[in-house]
């Protein structure tokens, strides 16, 4: 059987990487919402309606609806390629 605690060999939390995980989730978050914020000032400054914005809010429901399948799908991954592709899959989404 494999152990699935997330302490190190001391017996402690690894706190440095949680604390990283935390901060890029965070800012991951909040480069999604910010924009849903923003939607009137973009809009008048780009001289679109409103409601064009909306598909701002559509794209940050992509990833509430993959995290779920992806995550069951991960977890058959060994951490450090499942890593990997996603850090790749993320910078070349944000290079498009």
């Amino acid at each position: 059987m494999t152990d699935t605690s997330i302490t190190t060999k001391t017996g402690r939390l690894p706190w440095a990487g949680l604390f990283a995980l935390a901060v890029a989730g965070f800012v991951t978050v909040l480069t999604q919402t910010i924009p849903a914020r923003l939607l009137p000032q973009i809009s008048s400054g780009l001289d679109v309606p409103q409601a064009t914005g909306q598909l701002v809010i559509v794209y940050a429901a992509g990833p509430m609806l993959a995290a779920i399948p992806l995550t069951a799908l991960a977890q058959r991954w060994p951490r450090r390629p499942a890593a990997d592709v996603t850090t790749a899959s993320y910078e070349k989404g944000r290079a498009s």
